[in-house]
Protein backbone atom coordinates (compact mmCIF):
# COMPACT_ATOMS: atom_id res chain seq x y z
CA UNK A 1 0.00 0.00 0.00
CA UNK A 2 1.05 3.54 -0.71
CA UNK A 3 -0.29 6.48 1.29
CA UNK A 4 -2.10 8.63 -1.24
CA UNK A 5 -3.48 11.47 0.85
CA UNK A 6 -4.78 12.63 4.17
CA UNK A 7 -8.41 13.58 3.71
CA UNK A 8 -10.06 16.08 6.01
CA UNK A 9 -13.78 15.36 6.36
CA UNK A 10 -15.44 18.75 6.50
CA UNK A 11 -18.84 19.55 7.95
CA UNK A 12 -18.74 23.06 6.42
CA UNK A 13 -16.95 22.10 3.22
CA UNK A 14 -16.99 25.57 1.53
CA UNK A 15 -15.50 27.29 4.60
CA UNK A 16 -12.77 24.66 5.00
CA UNK A 17 -11.98 24.84 1.27
CA UNK A 18 -11.62 28.65 1.45
CA UNK A 19 -9.43 28.36 4.55
CA UNK A 20 -6.88 26.08 2.88
CA UNK A 21 -6.99 28.02 -0.40
CA UNK A 22 -7.18 31.62 0.86
CA UNK A 23 -5.66 31.60 4.34
CA UNK A 24 -3.07 28.83 4.07
CA UNK A 25 -2.48 29.61 0.38
CA UNK A 26 -2.65 26.08 -1.06
CA UNK A 27 -3.39 25.78 -4.77
CA UNK A 28 -6.34 23.46 -5.55
CA UNK A 29 -5.51 20.89 -8.22
CA UNK A 30 -9.06 19.49 -8.26
CA UNK A 31 -12.36 20.88 -7.06
CA UNK A 32 -13.69 24.19 -5.83
CA UNK A 33 -15.69 25.43 -2.89
CA UNK A 34 -18.94 23.97 -4.27
CA UNK A 35 -17.64 20.58 -5.46
CA UNK A 36 -17.65 18.64 -2.17
CA UNK A 37 -14.19 17.24 -2.92
CA UNK A 38 -10.84 18.92 -3.52
CA UNK A 39 -7.16 18.07 -3.76
CA UNK A 40 -4.48 20.63 -2.93
CA UNK A 41 -0.90 20.91 -4.14
CA UNK A 42 1.25 20.40 -1.05
CA UNK A 43 4.40 19.36 -2.87
CA UNK A 44 5.74 15.95 -3.76
CA UNK A 45 4.53 12.81 -2.05
CA UNK A 46 1.39 12.61 0.03
CA UNK A 47 -1.49 14.95 -0.78
CA UNK A 48 -4.07 16.86 1.21
CA UNK A 49 -7.71 16.40 0.24
CA UNK A 50 -11.00 17.77 1.52
CA UNK A 51 -14.25 15.84 1.34
CA UNK A 52 -17.77 16.65 2.38
CA UNK A 53 -18.22 14.69 5.62
CA UNK A 54 -21.81 13.72 4.79
CA UNK A 55 -20.69 12.02 1.58
CA UNK A 56 -18.09 9.95 3.46
CA UNK A 57 -20.66 8.98 6.07
CA UNK A 58 -22.94 7.87 3.23
CA UNK A 59 -20.09 5.95 1.56
CA UNK A 60 -19.34 3.92 4.68
CA UNK A 61 -23.02 3.32 5.41
CA UNK A 62 -23.04 5.00 8.81
CA UNK A 63 -26.05 6.67 10.34
CA UNK A 64 -25.67 10.43 9.98
CA UNK A 65 -27.32 11.14 13.34
CA UNK A 66 -24.53 9.26 15.10
CA UNK A 67 -21.97 11.64 13.61
CA UNK A 68 -23.70 15.02 13.86
CA UNK A 69 -21.82 17.20 16.30
CA UNK A 70 -19.37 14.44 17.20
CA UNK A 71 -15.64 14.40 16.71
CA UNK A 72 -15.91 11.05 14.93
CA UNK A 73 -14.53 10.74 11.42
CA UNK A 74 -12.95 14.13 10.90
CA UNK A 75 -10.04 12.66 8.95
CA UNK A 76 -9.37 9.61 6.78
CA UNK A 77 -6.03 8.13 5.76
CA UNK A 78 -6.23 7.09 2.12
CA UNK A 79 -4.06 4.31 0.66
CA UNK A 80 -3.72 3.29 -2.99
CA UNK A 81 -3.32 -0.38 -3.94
CA UNK A 82 -3.02 -2.23 -7.22
CA UNK A 83 -5.56 -4.97 -6.39
CA UNK A 84 -8.42 -3.98 -4.09
CA UNK A 85 -9.99 -7.44 -3.98
CA UNK A 86 -6.70 -9.12 -3.01
CA UNK A 87 -6.19 -6.46 -0.34
CA UNK A 88 -9.69 -7.06 1.02
CA UNK A 89 -9.02 -10.81 1.17
CA UNK A 90 -5.72 -10.23 2.96
CA UNK A 91 -7.35 -7.91 5.50
CA UNK A 92 -10.08 -10.48 6.20
CA UNK A 93 -7.46 -13.23 6.62
CA UNK A 94 -5.83 -11.04 9.27
CA UNK A 95 -9.15 -10.75 11.11
CA UNK A 96 -9.76 -7.13 10.15
CA UNK A 97 -13.44 -6.17 9.99
CA UNK A 98 -14.26 -4.02 6.98
CA UNK A 99 -16.49 -1.00 7.55
CA UNK A 100 -17.48 -1.15 3.88
CA UNK A 101 -16.84 -3.91 1.37
CA UNK A 102 -15.13 -3.20 -1.96
CA UNK A 103 -17.45 -0.99 -3.98
CA UNK A 104 -17.31 0.69 -7.35
CA UNK A 105 -17.65 4.44 -7.11
CA UNK A 106 -17.84 5.64 -10.73
CA UNK A 107 -18.71 9.15 -9.52
CA UNK A 108 -15.30 9.17 -7.75
CA UNK A 109 -13.39 7.22 -10.43
CA UNK A 110 -12.22 4.59 -7.94
CA UNK A 111 -13.13 1.36 -6.17
CA UNK A 112 -12.93 1.59 -2.39
CA UNK A 113 -13.14 -0.28 0.87
CA UNK A 114 -13.06 1.15 4.38
CA UNK A 115 -11.77 -0.09 7.70
CA UNK A 116 -10.70 1.31 11.05
CA UNK A 117 -7.34 1.15 12.75
CA UNK A 118 -7.12 -0.06 16.38
CA UNK A 119 -7.83 3.50 17.60
CA UNK A 120 -10.94 3.80 15.44
CA UNK A 121 -9.47 6.09 12.76
CA UNK A 122 -11.10 5.74 9.35
CA UNK A 123 -8.91 4.23 6.62
CA UNK A 124 -9.86 4.15 2.93
CA UNK A 125 -8.12 1.79 0.52
CA UNK A 126 -8.70 2.37 -3.19
CA UNK A 127 -7.73 1.43 -6.68
CA UNK A 128 -8.42 3.56 -9.75
CA UNK A 129 -11.14 2.62 -12.19
CA UNK A 130 -10.60 2.86 -15.95
CA UNK A 131 -11.70 6.29 -17.11
CA UNK A 132 -14.36 4.85 -19.40
CA UNK A 133 -16.10 3.52 -16.26
CA UNK A 134 -16.28 6.97 -14.65
CA UNK A 135 -19.54 8.91 -14.73
CA UNK A 136 -19.88 11.45 -17.52
CA UNK A 137 -19.92 14.22 -14.91
CA UNK A 138 -16.59 13.10 -13.44
CA UNK A 139 -15.04 12.80 -16.90
CA UNK A 140 -16.15 16.36 -17.69
CA UNK A 141 -14.81 17.60 -14.36
CA UNK A 142 -11.45 15.90 -15.00
CA UNK A 143 -11.11 17.64 -18.36
CA UNK A 144 -11.12 21.02 -16.59
CA UNK A 145 -7.97 20.09 -14.65
CA UNK A 146 -6.11 18.50 -17.56
CA UNK A 147 -5.84 21.68 -19.57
Amino acid sequence: MKLSNVRLLATDYPAVFRFYRDVIGLQPTWGDEASGYADFNVGEGVGLALFDRREMIDAIGAALAAFEGSGTDRVALVFAVDDLDATAASLREQGIALVSEPAERPDWGIRTLHLRDPEGNLVEVFTSMPREQWTENLQSEAEKYER
